[in-house]
Formats: structure tokens, C-alpha cells, sequence
């Protein structure tokens, strides 16, 4: 009996794995194609009328179904689904209600105070650049040899235009302690005197030129030795003074143009004793004296 039960279980088994195996495996039938509606009869068309613009959109007021007879058979009606609501028209450019103007601001009114209204800096003037003061030109001399005048020369720099000229030149030769001329001889005589009195021999009482009845007291080839003698004169109660005697010799300048103020401040504080600085107008920089 147990063997027969097993047997009928076996079968069984195999009759469903067969049927799993190859019955569920058929293709489904397609149902993508068009589907046939069952025999409803023909729909027609209970109520429809278009919305006014503006009107809203409600379903008519009509039976979701009306029955009718056909074919010996009453058979339901279906109604059309309500229209969509109409579209909101479009408002274009040209209907568009034109915009109200701003209202203008009220006067204010009478005692009110005025509003504050924002202060607006005054725009600040910008000083003017100071004008660049003009280049100076001149002269610098006298030298006793060109090679002195040509190493001043050298310190000027290459942007100054400057030619180095010799030509005569009055300088210098010895400076003459000298008591001025007197009024006449004998007034010359009487100071002649006292200058002797007094310890002074070495003098002379020239008779006549453009010196005369003046004293000649000493003649000095340095400006230093002078001074120092007319000081120690003037201590003793004589009127004295120093003047340069000058002769006419070849020396040599410098003539320039083109030279900074502050360069023209350097060299003059570095010319050696008896040279000098002339300034000129730039036209006449290389013109002759």
C-alpha cells in the first residue's frame, strides 16, 4: 500500500513539474491592440453649448443618463463629460489699462518746516603744480689755466651746453692799503706827519694822478696781508682802506646754459678764491662781454 501512495505521489509531482515546466511558458495573449467595447449601442450627444468668455465653467444641468429604446431594449445614455473651461483671455498690449501717473508731491504746508535735504560737498580744488623754474645760464671765471676751468667744467654733467673761452680779462694783481686823498698838500703833509709819529715809515705821498695827495701805505700780493695792515691802522686813528690793483690778462671762462638752479647753488659753493659766477640771459649765454 505504501508503495502504491509513493507511486501516485511521484506522478503527481512529475505531472506538475511537466505542467509549470511547458503550460506556463505559452506567450500571454496581446491585449496592446484595440479593445472592442461590448454591444452598448451608439452614444449620441444629449447637450453641449460653448461658454461665454468670463463665464464659469460648470457641468449642464442635464441627466448623467437618459434612457432610451433600442433594439426592444432600454439601454443607458452616457452624457458627454463637461467642456473644459474656457481659456482666460489674453490681455494684449493695446487693451491694457494704462498706468496711473505717481501722484505729484503736496506742497508743504503753511509754518511746516522744510524738509532736510542732503548737502552736496562742494568739489575741492586741486592746487596747481608749481611752475618748474627755468634753467640758468652765465659764466664762471676767471681761470688762470684751462685745465682748472675744464674740471669745473666736468662737475656740470653732460646735460649743461658749456664751451670753455679764454680771452683778457682785468684781475687782480695786488691790493693797495691807501689813506684816501686829501683835500690839498698841506693837509697831505700834516697826516704824513702823523702817520710817521706814530710809528708808520713805510709810506709815500703821491703828487699827483688820480691818487694825489692820497698815501700810499703798502702793496700787497695777497688780499689777507692787506686787511691784516689796514686793521692795525684803523686802531691807531687813521682812516685806511683796501683797493685791489687790476691789470689786463689771458684767462679762461666758462660759459654755460641749461644748468638746474639747485646744480647752479652746488658749484657756486665750491669755486676756488678770485673765480666768480655771472649769470646772463640764455640768448646772450655765448655771446661776447
Amino acid at each position: 500500500m505504501t508503495r502504491l501512495w509513493l507511486g501516485l505521489l511521484m506522478v503527481l509531482n512529475l505531472l506538475v513539474f511537466l505542467y509549470g515546466r511547458f503550460g506556463l511558458d505559452r506567450p500571454a495573449p496581446d491585449r496592446s491592440g484595440p479593445r472592442r467595447l461590448s454591444d452598448v449601442g451608439s452614444i449620441r450627444l444629449v447637450s453641449a453649448r460653448i461658454l461665454a468668455p468670463g463665464e464659469a465653467a460648470s457641468s449642464p444641468a442635464v441627466p448623467a443618463e437618459e434612457p432610451r429604446e433600442e433594439g426592444g431594449q432600454t439601454e443607458p445614455v452616457v452624457a458627454d463629460e463637461p467642456p473644459a473651461a474656457a481659456a482666460e483671455p489674453k490681455t494684449t498690449a493695446s487693451e491694457a489699462p494704462a498706468s496711473e501717473p505717481l501722484p505729484s508731491p503736496a506742497p508743504p504746508a503753511a509754518g511746516a518746516a522744510p524738509a532736510e535735504t542732503a548737502e552736496v560737498p562742494a568739489p575741492v580744488e586741486q592746487a596747481a603744480p608749481a611752475p618748474a623754474e627755468p634753467p640758468a645760464c652765465g659764466e664762471i671765471g676767471p681761470f688762470r689755466s684751462r685745465i682748472q676751468a675744464r674740471r669745473l667744467a666736468e662737475e656740470m654733467g653732460n646735460q649743461a651746453a658749456k664751451r670753455i673761452g679764454r680771452r683778457p680779462t682785468p684781475v687782480d694783481v695786488a691790493y693797495w692799503v691807501l689813506r684816501p686823498p686829501l683835500p690839498d698838500r698841506g693837509l697831505a703833509r700834516q697826516e704824513v706827519a702823523r702817520l710817521k709819529k706814530a710809528g708808520v715809515v713805510d709810506l709815500w705821498l703821491m703828487p699827483d694822478g688820480e691818487f694825489r695827495n692820497g698815501i700810499s701805505l703798502g702793496l700787497y700780493s695777497h688780499r689777507e696781508a692787506a686787511e691784516a695792515r689796514a686793521e692795525l691802522l684803523r686802531k691807531k686813528g687813521f682812516e685806511v682802506e683796501v683797493r685791489p690793483r687790476r691789470k689786463k690778462k689771458e684767462r679762461y671762462w666758462i660759459e654755460f646754459s641749461g644748468v638746474s638752479r639747485q646744480q647752479l647753488e652746488r658749484l657756486g659753493e665750491r669755486l676756488p678764491q678770485g673765480v666768480a659766477l655771472r649769470e646772463k640771459v640764455c640768448g646772450e649765454a655765448f655771446a661776447a662781454p
